[in-house]
């Protein structure tokens, strides 16, 4: 069904970069294009603790391109997101449509001017997502599903084109390869990522046995990524009883920045 759009070029409003400290400072471990679960997490923190935007924010910046009052289709199992997604969708006149109230919503609102955050991938409604599919063909996407585009085989062109001294990016990011039987094996320590995967599905740290499976393949299934040294960082924090204190933690930092590549929130 998702051969059946016509996207052109359009790339989606805002995406996430997730990064880590090391002990070579800053380092992006995955490139997340297609990723809308944590748009409000942000908003929603600065909002419980009174704390002051640094940047201009996700809300704004999908606002400034004219995406006020976008539709937001959530799938069952996205369920936990749901705070999230409400505070972001508050904070742009949007809408939320679980995917139990699917069908009657697009029987209501199917021939209307309608525009999607994004098309969700949807288990429980075998009648429903097909008339979605459908219906999105005539409507703008937000965020529209060019998961090719969150492939993380993007983090190892550098090496896979021989590019790593050409492309100023290669030292932001961990040496990876594809993993398949004409490509080498990492030497040292190493995460295994599938092309298509994300938190905690589809990667695995120093699993061997599964990555001399992997590397028997004709076609690569998965990457390979060097482990990085990472670091604690001091961080001030307010504990329990309201003080300010100091510790030090591992730290990771997901940045929504927009087509240009400006950071607009984190």
């Amino acid at each position: 069904c998702y051969r059946s759009f016509s996207y052109g070029d359009g790339l989606p409003v805002t995406f996430m970069v997730d990064t880590i400290w090391t002990a070579d400072g800053w380092r992006v471990v995955e490139v997340d294009v297609t990723n809308r679960n944590a748009m409000g997490y942000p908003l929603l923190m600065r909002h419980l603790y009174g704390l002051a935007p640094i940047w201009k924010g996700t809300d704004e910046e999908w606002r400034q391109k004219g995406w006020e009052g976008v539709v937001q289709v959530m799938a069952d199992h996205h369920r936990f997101y749901e705070p999230y997604f409400n505070f972001f969708l508050r904070n742009i006149n949007g809408q939320l449509v679980k995917e139990e109230k699917l069908g009657k919503w697009l029987k209501e609102n199917q021939d209307k001017a309608v525009r999607l955050l994004d098309i969700p991938i949807l288990f429980r409604s075998k009648l429903s997502a097909p008339r979605l599919l459908t219906a999105a063909t005539k409507w703008p996407i937000g965020i529209p599903p060019k998961h090719y585009l969150s492939s993380k085989a993007l983090t190892t062109l550098p090496w896979e084109m021989n590019l790593a001294r050409e492309m100023s990016l290669s030292k932001f990011l961990p040496v990876g390869r594809l993993l398949c039987r004409t490509r080498p094996l990492p030497s040292g320590d190493f995460f295994l990522k599938f092309l298509q995967s994300g938190g905690a599905h589809g990667t695995f740290f120093n699993d061997r046995e599964r990555l001399l499976a992997l590397h028997s393949e004709r076609k690569p299934k998965a990457i390979w990524q060097e482990a990085l040294p990472i670091r604690t960082r001091s961080v001030a924090y307010y504990d329990d009883n309201g003080r300010l204190a100091h510790g030090d933690f591992y730290v990771r930092v997901s940045i929504f920045v927009n087509q240009n590549g400006e950071v607009v929130d984190a």
